[in-house]
């Protein structure tokens, strides 16, 4: 057998040996390199609220906080480089919308030590580049999921990055329950009754879906009125507007993309294109004052 070969072989079984490897869950060091006192120095969580459904054994990072982007994103550094890092499972309202700065301002606030920890669920990086991590603050600060329970975020699940999804959905029932955060405006009116039951956002109709539609229905036992309010479609950037109309009790509307059914209430945005995503979204639902009255998101 000539050498080359026998190289070649003993190169692929040190490939092979690697690929058997786990992952390993004990964060590298700091980058000063030290060792944060948050109970993870041996691969284990730190034991804060909500912690349990984070990946016992997925990769785990040690960062420096560098810039809090928004209330979902920030910058870190690791090993004298720079990452943009988006929080898995929550979503944030967008910069120029209501709540914007509160939930900005309660990242901060949460990520108040100059070290974090990440961790991974399925996926390392989205669409855009950016890290998708769990994180964590200290000991005490799983900031995705405080996020959620303080009413600064909506839960959003986006597969296959899952393993929190119920978690998540339970401390968002939670928090619009206690009026926490962006939910408090309109906990006490007949507004909070008023809720998107469901976005179709797989439609059948070619060749652009025009039979997408958001369902909204009031589950409270008097009318309301919704006149002036809005529906953002996301990512998409499209906005519908209620015209003058009451919502009965108990009574549900459809908004279809293009397609308009009087049966349903007549409602559409009158777009001859798909507007809601097939890989993930979330819908909001404002009154006529702008304050956010009910949240959807999809896988």
């Amino acid at each position: 057998m000539r050498p080359i070969k026998i190289s070649l072989l003993l190169t692929l079984l040190a490939l092979s040996l690697i690929a058997c490897q786990p992952l390993n869950p004990s964060p590298g060091p700091l980058p000063d390199g030290g060792q944060p006192d948050d109970g993870a120095s041996d691969g284990s969580l730190p034991r804060a609220t909500g912690y349990a459904c984070v990946p016992q054994n997925t990769m785990r990072q040690y960062a420096r906080l560098v810039k809090v982007v928004d209330g979902d994103t920030i910058e870190v550094e690791m090993e004298g480089q720079q990452y943009r890092v988006r929080y898995i499972g929550v979503d944030t309202p967008e910069r120029d919308t209501n709540f914007y700065q509160e939930a900005t301002e309660a990242n901060q606030a949460l990520l108040a030590g100059e070290f974090l920890l990440l961790v991974t669920d399925v996926s390392d990086t989205d669409q855009y580049g950016r890290l998708l991590r769990y994180v964590f603050a200290g000991q005490d600060s799983f900031v995705n999921y405080e996020l959620v329970k303080g009413g600064y975020a909506f839960s959003a699940t986006f597969p296959p990055d899952v393993a929190c999804a119920d978690a998540f959905l339970d401390a968002q029932i939670e928090a619009r329950e206690q009026g926490a955060g962006l939910w408090g405006a309109t906990r006490d009116t007949p507004a909070a009754a008023v809720v998107i039951d469901l976005i179709h956002y797989d439609g059948q109709a070619t060749p652009v879906e025009t039979d997408e539609f958001v369902l909204i229905k009031n589950t409270g036992p008097a009318p309301v009125e919704v006149t002036g309010w809005q529906i953002d479609a996301g990512s998409s950037g499209q906005l519908f507007t209620f015209p003058a109309f009451t919502l009965q009790a108990g009574q549900s509307c459809r908004v279809y993309t293009n397609e308009f059914h009087p049966e349903t209430c007549g409602f559409s945005f009158g777009l001859n294109e798909s507007i809601w995503s097939n890989s993930g979204e979330c819908g909001y639902l404002y009154d006529s004052q702008g304050l956010l009255v009910d949240a959807l998101c999809y896988e």
